[in-house]
């Protein structure tokens, strides 16, 4: 009898549904072993990528029509357009060009992952961020979405970080970590060797440019604007989409960037669950005034917000996310959970996430010229030696070592990588993966647009210079109402001068 996945034997044991609890996953084994029941198989020489049925997947091939790798997920090209199966990389010959194909696989923006296998090239590239995995188990020869889809055995927990730090919010998974002592996790920019199952960075390369240069940052800004207008366009155009509105920055940069085709998305919603998102609810009126969107407010005080779900029903919604996660923690906010079930099924959510870089989010002035604070960085990652003292040296040699893997020209833009290859994927990953029934996807989850980003000095970000070009040039209107943070800093100002 076929070993069962973790994943299946946890549904199995539970009584629930294997391809409702593991929807939009994937795992790539080897072509020796079997699939999860129900899901569908693309087969390649030696590797089988096998996914949920609802996940779109996309045959590459080479000039000569012959299939070479596929991308399972939501993948955009470079030209605007989204990848669709009979892909064509431009290579000579049968056997396809390692350079070529990787040069073409790194310009995909979006979420995704790419299983190469033609010949000695076996290989698995992710999207910028790998917030749609891929964890992978030496061992089982797999490569999936979450832990319990790539193992065959229990879980055997992570000895290196004490399980009660995770639960109580002063550690997490990072450096490629995951719940179980063997399973890791992609590092960002890195590609997966099946041949040996090891890593191996192939962006930035030395010569990508990463800093200003001869370029004014307005230029750059606009550029990144337009990339950001063309996969938001690539989208909405295929896929039937949500957009999230809320006080910050992120989602109305989605906004402005859509500005020209507002109408192709069928549901722009946000949602009302405590005082801080009231604040972001009233704003998201304003926004929709000023676009001429409608607006769906999912609120705590409507009725079905409380009957949604049920006690028991809520708890096993939580468990369901927790496997479906890798048993990581889902920092997911009850009510947010519960607000999640009032969007209607199966839209991609359009997320601006990775977008927080035009503002420099983790750049303070005192390290605007200083990218080798240790100390700093590991702060930015929440690492705190007070908190965990333990620990400390065990995540800044980690630190170190992700460092001193970074090419020279990507150094100076530290603390953006962190973002990007350290946090984001342990942080946003962890909560795309536990969703279910909706598909998160960021459209600005795009090298080019990275780099664009990274080009601008922080200190020119952190004082959204970058942001307000991109909504000048697009929507400038959207310029007049105030941030979150804005109006938070003016009624406390307003409260204490009434006091």
């Amino acid at each position: 009898m076929p070993v069962q996945t973790l994943a299946e034997a946890s549904c199995d044991s539970e009584g629930w549904s294997f391809p409702d609890t593991f929807r939009h996953q994937y795992v790539i084994k080897s072509a020796r072993k079997r699939g999860p029941a129900g899901w569908d198989t693309v087969k390649l020489p030696g590797w089988h990528l096998h996914h949920c049925p609802h996940l779109p997947v996309a045959r590459l091939t080479g000039s000569d029509g012959t299939a070479f790798g596929c991308v399972v997920g939501y993948a955009i090209a470079p030209d605007g357009t989204m990848v669709e199966d009979g892909h064509v990389i431009d290579t000579p010959g049968k056997a396809p060009d390692a350079a070529i194909v990787e040069a073409a696989v790194s310009l995909f923006a979006g979420r995704y992952a790419v299983l190469i296998s033609a010949g000695p090239l076996t290989r698995v590239y992710a999207d910028p961020t790998c917030c749609f995995g891929p964890v992978y188990h030496p061992a089982s020869q797999a490569v999936g979405t979450s832990t319990g889809l790539v193992l065959d055995r229990p879980l055997q927990t992570n000895q290196a970080i004490p399980r009660d730090r995770i639960e109580d919010g002063t550690a997490r998974y990072l450096f490629g970590h995951t719940a179980d002592a063997e399973v890791r996790r992609v590092i960002p920019n890195h590609y997966l060797d099946l041949a040996d199952f090891t890593l191996h960075r192939h962006w930035p390369q030395e010569d990508t440019l990463l800093d200003l240069g001869d370029e004014q940052h307005q230029d750059l800004s606009r550029a990144a604007g337009e990339k950001l207008t063309a996969n938001l366009q690539a989208l909405v155009a295929r896929y039937r989409t949500s957009l999230p509105l809320s006080g910050g920055t992120d989602s109305r940069l989605l906004l402005a960037a859509a500005s020209d085709f507002l109408d192709q998305i069928p549901h722009f919603f946000t949602y009302y669950v405590n005082w801080s998102t009231s604040l972001d609810r009233d704003i998201a009126f304003r926004l929709a005034e000023l676009t001429c969107v409608p607006l769906h407010v999912i609120s705590r005080d409507a009725p079905q917000f409380g009957t949604v779900m049920s006690k028991a029903e809520f708890e096993e919604t939580v468990k369901k996310r927790n496997l479906r996660n890798g048993f990581e923690v889902d920092p997911s906010e009850p009510r947010s959970i519960r607000a999640m079930k009032l969007v209607p099924k199966h839209d991609l959510i359009l997320r601006g996430n990775v977008a927080e870089m035009t503002r420099a989010l983790r750049w303070r002035p005192e390290v605007f010229d200083d990218p080798h604070n240790t100390e700093y960085a590991l702060e930015r990652l929440r690492i705190d030696q007070n908190t965990n003292p333990k620990l400390y040296p065990f995540w800044k040699k980690l630190f170190l070592d992700w460092k001193a893997g970074l090419p020279a020209n990507a150094v100076p833009r530290l603390y953006d990588f962190l973002h990007t290859e350290l946090w984001l994927p342990n942080a946003n990953g962890v909560v795309f993966t536990s969703e279910p029934e909706h598909f998160f996807i960021n459209p600005f989850n795009d090298r080019t647009l990275i780099a664009l980003a990274t080009r601008i000095p922080p200190k020119i970000r952190r004082r959204r210079r970058m942001v307000n070009v991109i909504i000048r040039s697009h929507a400038p209107l959207l310029l007049k109402e105030e941030y979150a943070g804005q109006r938070r800093k003016r009624l406390a100002a307003e409260a204490e001068n009434a006091a």
